[in-house]
C-alpha cells in the first residue's frame, strides 16, 4: 500500500513518523510494522536510565508521590522500564500488584495506569517516593520511601534514594545499584560512580556524593 496516496498524507510526514516511532521500521522507501522477531531495543538501557536501580537482583524505578499520583492519574514511564516489563510499542499489557492489576500501554510513549491504590495502602503523602519493583513481566510490587524518613547524613540518604540498605561502602552500594560491572580488582572508584550518575543526569545524587 502507498500510504501517502491511500490516505492523502505527505510522504515526508509518513517518513518522519515511521522514523521516530519505535513501532515502525523504515528502509528503502518502505514502512513496516515491527514483528516479534524484531523487538524494539531502547537506546537507553536500565543501567543508564535515571531513577532506575538494581536492588537485590531486581530492577526498580523510583518516582515521586505527587498530586497526580494521589488523585489517580497515570504517568509516563521510561522506555527501558516498559520493555523490561514486557510492553512493546502500540501494545497494552497488564501486570499484577498486591493492590490489583496495573495497566501499561504504549502509544506515543509508554505509560502506566493509576497507582493510587498502592499509594493509599502504603499511606503515602505528597513528597514521598515510590519504588516500582519489576519482579517479572507479569508482576510488580511497590516500596515507599517517606519524605520525613530521609536521612540527613549524605551516605545514608544516598542508600535510601537508590533503594538499598547500607551494608557496604557507599560507592559499592551505588555501583551495584547502577548495574556497573566489577573491574579486575572487584571494586569501583568513586569517580566511576560519579560519572555514571552525571551521564544519567541524577545531579541530586551527585551533590550528595560530593558531600562525602
Amino acid at each position: 500500500m502507498e500510504i501517502h496516496r491511500e490516505y492523502g498524507a505527505s510522504p515526508n510526514s509518513v517518513k518522519i513518523l515511521a522514523s521516530t516511532h519505535p513501532a515502525f521500521l523504515l528502509g528503502s522507501g518502505h514502512v513496516a510494522m515491527r514483528t516479534p522477531d524484531q523487538p524494539y531495543r531502547p537506546t537507553q538501557q536500565l543501567g543508564e536510565t535515571p531513577r532506575c536501580y538494581l536492588v537485590d537482583g531486581t530492577w526498580v524505578w523510583r518516582y515521586p508521590v505527587d498530586h497526580d499520583v494521589l488523585r489517580g492519574s497515570g504517568r509516563a514511564i521510561p522506555e527501558s522500564v516498559a520493555v523490561h516489563l514486557g510492553l512493546a510499542p502500540l501494545q497494552k499489557h497488564r501486570v499484577s500488584t498486591p493492590y490489583g492489576d496495573l495497566g501499561l500501554s504504549w502509544w506515543q510513549q509508554p505509560t502506566m495506569g493509576s497507582t493510587r491504590a498502592a499509594a493509599r495502602h502504603l499511606e503515602a503523602d505528597e513528597g514521598d517516593e515510590l519504588f516500582l519493583m519489576c519482579r517479572s513481566t507479569s508482576a510488580v510490587e511497590f516500596r515507599l520511601l517517606r519524605r520525613d524518613e530521609l536521612a540527613v547524613d549524605p551516605s545514608e540518604r544516598l542508600c535510601q534514594l537508590v533503594g538499598s540498605a547500607r551494608s557496604r561502602s557507599v560507592d559499592q552500594v551505588l555501583a551495584d545499584a547502577l548495574g556497573l560491572e566489577q573491574g579486575a580488582g572487584g571494586a569501583h572508584e568513586v569517580a566511576e560512580v560519579r560519572e555514571r550518575l552525571l551521564q544519567r543526569r541524577e545531579h541530586d545524587l551527585v551533590e550528595l556524593l560530593d558531600q562525602l
